[in-house]
């Protein structure tokens, strides 16, 4: 049934796949006068709306940002690799 599955969250997906996974921060951080909510957003569903409305920018000000690498069941070193690359060239 397709309604169950809007309750898993964005990352979920992953960890039932046991999809290779890796998170690494940025050197970035959150920020209340960038990070809002745009006037024309349209929510892909009812998850996605309900984050947007419960995000609160003034709560986590200043806060790292991160991110999340994805691969396929088994390749650990490649995302690892990856992350790596993407820390080393584009974040510093």
């Amino acid at each position: 049934k397709n309604g169950d599955f809007k309750y898993v969250g964005y990352t979920g997906v992953y960890n039932i796949l046991d999809y290779s996974a890796v998170s690494f921060p940025t050197g970035l951080h959150a920020d209340k006068e960038l990070d809002v909510v745009p006037g024309d957003f349209k929510p892909l569903s009812d998850l996605d709306e309900t984050t947007a409305k419960d995000y609160d920018a003034a709560a986590v000000h200043g806060m790292p940002i991160s991110l999340q690498l994805t691969g396929r069941r088994l390749q650990e070193e490649k995302i690892l690799e990856v992350a790596d690359r993407v820390v080393k060239d584009l974040v510093w």
